[in-house]
């Protein structure tokens, strides 16, 4: 339940408790490039390295050693079709890649290449992907480069005393081990000209490659966050029955109407079964597939389902008692939104972790929205350093109560339909003027940043004149 809002608070925060057995573990992002993947032609680069201005919101990074702070969030504007998604997929891409390639793939089994398609220079160049992070404090570099069959280069690099030292560096099938690097001999014969060596390494339980996958693999990220999804997703939570407290703590703070949610089970009622037909007549074959059908309805319908209560008021405004609602069918969008991902906020602020949501804003208020970002830049409700990267349209994040100006990046398709990505930090800003409106979206929506899409005079298309 929801006793009181300062009780609530208190509950919230009970979860912040664990966190102690988490921090020395987790990985944080310091930057991710991608080139000639989809519509990113040129290598683009999203940095989560805070600049050393003198803003405000020192709140919104994490110390991550003597001369490197972290974005503790980061938000991509940008028009439709102008590679905010794109970006996304490439950390999907990237992230399933490295846990899957080593046993998902077989010999001679095509890649998932998507070069940049509208200029034929690019067609027979690699895609590249790199990724820079920390683990237990320590700075890594990790990337590879792919064609439609084969791995065409793989390299990983660990920062010592200000100095980045090779682990392995792969060029095709030949491979330049650190001396050091022992775990690793004689595991290169293994590796498929079309798997990952680090996805290897994991394999044969070496010990830093463990651990890469392990993070990387903890990355949640979500696209396509269609409502049968989200759904899909509550269900999955079921498995956390014994977070209901946390789960309740934190969605108190949406103000979603309701003080309760729990997860039942539902009932199950047999039926008489007929007589089987004959064998091999078409009664068997009709009987059969309709045994499947009912099985997968019966599946569904056998589905834990969460419910929620909502305070009844009599006519007098005074509550009586409460009725139940079925999340699925009787709340709304945004509320099954909130709850399916709950846990997953939850379970980041907890363990550091990093969260990637295209579309945030999707079937949710700017209010809510606003909430979780708040969540993820505040110091007391992420004292772990967990960071949340987001595309959006909503103009009303762009706060300077929200975001600092290094959060904020935009992608803007080019003349020749590649993606351009980068950040406010690089634009001179009139700090004066925003202090003042608080918000940089009205330059943003008159084009100043760019990133917006231009429409053509539509008027015409119904017989008006054309605007000059």
């Amino acid at each position: 339940m929801f006793p009181c809002e300062h009780r609530a608070f208190l509950l919230y925060f009970l979860w912040l408790q664990k966190i102690a057995f988490h921090l020395s573990s987790h990985l944080m992002l310091i930057e991710f490039s991608v080139e000639n993947f989809r519509s990113f032609k040129e290598r683009m680069t999203l940095s989560m390295v805070a600049n050393d201005s003198e803003e405000l919101l020192h709140s919104n990074t994490v110390s991550a050693g003597k001369k490197l702070r972290l974005l503790k969030s980061a938000a991509i504007y940008g028009a439709n079709a102008s590679g905010k998604s794109n970006l996304v997929k490439a950390l999907d891409f990237v992230r399933r890649f490295i846990i899957s390639s080593a046993k998902d793939t077989q010999t001679g089994e095509k890649l998932g290449f998507e070069p940049f398609l509208l200029n034929t220079s690019e067609w027979e160049k690699p895609s590249l992907f790199e990724i820079i992070f920390l683990i237990n404090k320590t700075r890594y570099r990790y990337g590879f480069q792919i064609n439609e069959s084969i791995i065409v280069s793989e390299w990983l690099f660990q920062q010592q005393n200000n100095t980045e030292k090779k682990i392995f560096i792969r060029e095709g099938n030949t491979f330049t081990l650190s001396t050091s690097f022992k775990e690793a001999k004689g595991l290169e014969p293994r590796t498929r000209d079309n798997a990952l060596f680090l996805s290897v390494l994991a394999q044969f339980n070496v010990s830093i490659a463990n651990t890469i996958l392990y993070q990387v693999g903890s990355f949640d990220i979500f696209r396509d966050a269609v409502i049968d999804k989200i759904v899909e997703n509550a269900r999955l939570t079921t498995r956390l029955r014994d977070n209901t407290l946390e789960i309740e703590s934190f969605l108190s703070h949406f103000n979603l109407g309701f003080t309760e949610i729990s997860i039942q089970n539902r009932t199950r009622t047999l039926k008489k079964l007929e007589p089987l037909p004959e064998t091999g007549s078409k009664e068997l074959d009709d009987f059969i597939e309709t045994i499947h059908t009912l099985a997968d309805k019966e599946r569904n319908s056998l589905r834990p389902e969460f419910i929620t209560k909502h305070h009844v008021s009599d006519t007098n405004n005074l509550g009586i008692h409460t009725v139940d609602f079925r999340l699925e069918q009787q709340e709304s969008e945004g509320t099954k939104k909130i709850v399916a991902f709950a846990y997953t906020f939850i379970q980041a602020l907890q363990q550091g972790l990093c969260v990637i949501f295209d579309e945030i804003d999707n079937s949710l208020h700017p209010i809510l929205s606003r909430k979780i970002i708040e969540l993820f830049n505040n110091a007391e409700t992420n004292p772990s350093g967990a960071q949340l990267i987001f595309t959006t349209h909503d103009t009303n994040l762009l706060s300077r109560k929200l975001l600092r100006r290094d959060q904020i990046w935009f992608t803007e398709k080019m003349p020749h339909g590649a993606t351009d990505l980068y950040s406010l930090a690089d634009f001179e800003v009139n700090e004066e003027q925003s202090t003042q409106s608080g918000s940089y979206s009205e330059d943003y929506l008159l084009g100043k940043y760019g990133a917006i899409p231009y429409i053509g005079d539509v008027g015409a298309l119904f017989g008006g004149k054309a605007h000059e």
